[in-house]
């Protein structure tokens, strides 16, 4: 047997948190490991039922494991799966989370009844040899996880634990791990996916892990032998949830489709007779806020702030750059308040339009927001006639960029 190559990641990794992202992590780490120690065998445990006689052998296979290669003495990594049912947590929820009551006290009223197994378990990650005299790595996977508990205090002690937080609407910057997901999600596929199309998914699905993770599958399927996902192709397959129906109408008025743009606003004007919340100014204002939006990110491209070529990540990493001191206070007029995404929208749409043709929109609406308020008018003839004045009848022709395209 030849001489054993060494590993730049860690040997024994914790990951736990958003069941999909951690599912795509957990991958993503098996074929780091492949390739840094060759070939393995991957055994996987799974951890199911919570009774003291199933969690003795669960603890007892892990040991057993580690202390055996794999099938012909080659590498081998052992995958433990729902590792919060080891620590006292409930498989499937989030119950074991030490943020939660419920949570904390399942974990407290577990603590003393696996100690001895637990403690066992520790002293034997601290005993093996993760390289002699062939690779042994561990991978344990979870929803919930408490690091108060001293056998993940080990964990971070001989390896590496990695909270991965539920993609919600209230996680600031979802739109980063939601990108990376995406990007994750396709390369497990053997499939490339663009720019454009990510954004396009991002702004139909909004942050749902398994709902993306989903779109991802039908879409590689849809695509075939076809080695990339283009915008055509998200389009075509994922529907438009409640997610983006929120921002149909203004992001339609941004890629200057008038089609689109009509449809969306009957949509609106429909929602607007049914639901006694919605007004003809507040669907007016956000196409102003739209149009503002716009014209903030066209003021960073004249000032090669930012490229139009950039990916969202790319453009996310260069707003840190930008000098703060030379921007209003006021959020409405200071592209750096703004979020990072729907800024990065923003100068993609506004390669639509000229600076004239922005100013000249917000005029436009303006004069819309006094005809709706100040005289008794066909709501929608005027919103309609107002929208075909700010697109015209022709979308102008934009230059391609890199992290836009097809």
């Amino acid at each position: 047997m030849g001489a054993t190559r060494r590993s730049k990641t860690p040997p024994v990794f914790l990951v736990y948190g958003d069941p999909y992202l951690v599912r795509t992590r957990a991958q993503e780490l098996l074929d780091l490991w492949k390739k840094e120690i060759g070939e393995c065998e991957v055994e996987i445990i799974e951890c199911e039922s919570k009774s003291s006689t199933a969690i003795s052998g669960y603890v007892s296979r892990i040991m057993s494991s580690l202390q055996t290669y794999g099938l012909f003495a080659c590498a081998k990594v052992v995958w433990v799966r729902n590792f919060e049912v080891l620590l006292g947590g409930d498989r499937g929820t989030r119950g074991g989370d030490s943020n939660s009551i419920k949570g904390a006290e399942g974990i407290a009223g577990h603590k003393n009844v696996h100690a001895k197994e637990l403690e066992a378990l520790a002293k034997a990650l601290h005993g093996t040899e993760w390289d002699n005299p062939v690779p042994i790595r561990l991978l344990l996977t979870a929803e919930s996880v408490d690091r108060r508990r001293a056998i993940v205090k080990v964990l971070e002690q001989i390896g590496c634990v990695e909270e991965i937080p539920l993609l919600s609407p209230n996680l600031p910057d979802w739109e980063t791990i939601a990108t990376e997901f995406i990007r994750r999600a396709f390369a497990l596929r053997d499939k490339q996916i663009s720019e454009a199309a990510i954004i396009e998914l991002i702004t139909r699905v909004g942050p749902n892990a398994a709902a993306l993770d989903n779109e991802a599958e039908k879409l590689s399927l849809y695509v075939g032998e076809a080695p990339e996902v283009t915008v055509d192709d998200v389009r075509t397959v994922c529907p438009t949830g409640h997610y983006a129906k929120a921002f149909a109408l203004a992001d339609a008025l941004g890629e200057r489709n008038l089609p689109e743009v009509l449809k969306h606003l009957k949509e609106e004007l429909y929602e607007m007779e049914r639901e006694s919340g919605y007004s003809e100014l507040g669907l007016l204002y956000g196409l102003v806020s739209k149009i503002r939006q716009m014209l903030l990110a066209q003021g960073l491209l004249e000032r090669g702030y930012v490229n139009p070529r950039m990916s969202y990540l790319q453009f996310k990493a260069q707003l840190k750059h930008i000098p703060v001191d030379i921007w209003p206070e006021d959020e409405r007029i200071n592209p750096l308040k703004m979020h990072s995404f729907v800024l990065y929208r923003a100068m993609i749409h506004a390669q639509n339009y000229t600076k004239e043709e922005l100013i000249q929109a917000l005029t436009l609406l303006l004069d819309c927001s006094f005809r709706l308020v100040s005289s008794t008018v066909d709501v929608a003839a005027v919103l309609q006639e107002t929208i075909i004045k700010i697109i015209g009848i022709e979308k102008r022709n934009t230059i391609p960029a890199r992290g836009i395209k097809n």
